[in-house]
């Protein structure tokens, strides 16, 4: 089993240097992953996103994931993000203008 334990601030502020922190991580053939969060100060949507993208790449690659020991002043954000659809298509809308309004 792999920990991954939280600490600090994710905020985002600190969001790109937590990213390359969390695509250095190799989790290599653990079956098992637990994302501790006892130890968070802060947390705002880009942080728990990053943790969640981390979670479900996770969860991609065969590997059962917990988030675990989240401070209840985070839980309702990482519980709000991580029943979010992960990949909501965009659909771009093109106008050329004036044209489009006759």
């Amino acid at each position: 089993m792999l920990e991954l334990a939280l600490t600090g601030t994710w905020v985002t502020s600190d969001a790109a240097r937590l990213d390359r922190s969390l695509q250095a991580i190799d989790m290599g053939d653990a079956a098992e992953i637990e994302i501790d969060g006892a130890k968070l100060e802060r947390l705002d949507s880009a942080g728990a996103w990053l943790v969640l993208r981390t979670k479900r790449a996770a969860e991609q690659e065969g590997k059962r994931v917990q988030l675990r020991a989240m401070p209840e002043s985070f839980a309702l954000l990482v519980k709000t993000l991580n029943e979010a659809p992960a990949d909501k298509p965009v659909r771009r809308v093109h106008q050329d203008g004036f044209t489009n309004l006759l």
